[in-house]
């Protein structure tokens, strides 16, 4: 079911996009990696789409960065991914020994939730982008909603594993800004756990990646039994020609505004950080580690094996998403944390 997009856009991205190594500061970063293992953490619950990733970086990096270091997976779940978010931030060792596939709303979720989000998400070492992120909204067909019409005439229940999540601000949104009738229910530990509880009858959907979709619930969508009435991002995913972006719901100026700004994380995706601070050079050869394995023919087809998309983003693009999602208007800001801000 998976397919796999491995963008090579990189020729068509400035050239300094690539960072080569001096020998001398190869020679360092190998000697500083040799007989080392690293440590990789993952912000939410086993099993789902950041887990998956994770465990294909840690199978494939090592094998790029000079020294050859091991690679481990550690979950560190929790406040919504804060728990792994602020460690990597502040706790763990800043000398490029311990990464992470961080939440993909580390920026928006810096700017709603200052007293909690406790890191600057410029600060942070940005390796490079695995994948961008397609999202949707499943919603079970047993509740007769199909279309975005119906969101807002027939009541359902999504699955949420925490306020500062996809999975609970994105409904939120769709009920005050639409007119959606929605009814969250928390305290899940993941995307994993709801979709039993989905399963079971318990809710009857959330917002979930369409490469996890299609790929380990294909037979939902072979069965008929759910249907997709729109998708995150900005861009409209090319298996879903049809499916209208959440953007697109929008009735005026200030309500697209907002949508854009909690859905430009899409292109932040699933991607590859290490703390601040790291050695300059030692940060440069991580990246063109990065950069070679993405490139590479064997990620490709491991990737296709486990039915995740590649389409792979450089630091400095990352970079920019940050820089740009931290500069929204606090008009429309101060809008979306209202909204958020009374459903919590």
């Amino acid at each position: 079911m998976g397919t796999i997009r491995l963008a090579l856009g990189f020729a068509l991205m400035n050239a300094s996009a690539f960072i080569h190594v001096f020998p001398a500061h190869a020679e360092d970063t190998k000697d500083f990696y040799t007989q080392r293992t690293i440590r990789l953490l993952v912000p939410y619950a086993p099993s789902g789409t950041y887990d998956l990733y994770a465990r294909l970086v840690a199978d494939h990096f090592g094998n790029y960065v000079p020294g050859n270091p091991k690679m481990v997976v550690q979950h560190m779940p929790g406040a919504g991914g804060l728990v792994a978010t602020q460690a990597l931030y502040a706790r763990e060792a800043q000398d490029g020994t311990v990464f992470s596939i961080l939440p993909r709303d580390i920026a928006a979720n810096q700017m709603l939730r200052p007293e909690s989000a406790k890191y600057d998400a410029r600060k942070f070492g940005w390796i490079g982008g695995v994948a961008t992120f397609a999202g949707v909204l499943f919603v079970f067909k047993r509740t007769g909603v199909e279309t975005v019409a119906d969101l807002k005439t027939k009541s359902f229940v999504v699955g949420s594993w925490g306020q500062a999540t996809e999975s609970f601000t994105t409904p939120t949104l769709l009920n005050a800004l639409i007119g959606a009738k929605v009814k969250i229910v928390t305290g899940y530990s993941g995307g994993p756990d709801v979709d039993l509880a989905a399963e079971r009858g318990e809710v009857d959907g959330r917002v979930a990646s369409w490469s996890l979709l299609k790929g380990q619930r294909s037979h939902w969508l072979e069965a008929g039994l759910i249907s997709i009435p729109f998708q995150t991002g900005l861009k409209r995913h090319p298996e879903l020609p049809n499916v209208p972006l959440m953007t697109e719901l929008a009735t005026d100026v200030e309500s697209r505004q907002i949508l854009e700004l909690v859905n430009a994380d899409a292109g932040i995706g699933y991607s590859l950080v290490t703390t601040p601070n790291v050695d300059p050079s030692r940060l440069s050869a991580l990246r063109a580690a990065f950069n070679q394995m993405v490139r590479d023919p064997a990620f490709a087809s491991d990737a296709k094996k486990r039915e995740l998309e590649v389409v792979a983003s450089t630091s400095e693009e990352l970079e920019q998403v940050v820089d740009k999602t931290l500069s929204t208007p606090q008009s429309a800001l101060a809008k979306l944390k209202t909204i958020i801000g009374a459903a919590n």
